[in-house]
């Protein structure tokens, strides 16, 4: 359910205290950037979305998702505190919305 990213990324930034606007600046802000780069990772692992359609929801080239792909689990192998923390949260709020449905019967 692809009509569901945006309250996903929503979502996301409100637990982290901050905005959308902020989360899609041009912020270089650690603690915006392990979120932007955690849900970009997420988006491309998790669903069917295109390279470039997610760096288009952050308003960035479809390079950065790349990185993301990337850093992401890189920092996750070497158990980066900050990383577990922010993949876990995006997990546990991706499991919140994109809850399973009952087969209709």
């Amino acid at each position: 359910r692809l009509d569901l990213v945006p309250m996903f990324i929503a979502k996301t930034c409100a637990h982290n205290g901050f905005t959308l606007e902020e989360l899609l600046s041009d912020s270089r802000r650690r603690e915006r950037v392990q979120v932007r780069h955690a849900l970009m990772w997420f988006l491309a692992e998790n669903t069917t979305l295109a390279l470039v359609t997610i760096a288009g929801i952050f308003g960035r080239h479809h390079s950065s998702v790349i990185h993301a792909r990337k850093s992401i689990p890189k920092l996750m192998s070497v158990k980066d505190p900050d990383t577990l923390g922010i993949v876990q949260m995006t997990f546990d709020i991706a499991s919140d919305i994109w809850k399973p449905q009952n087969p209709q019967t």
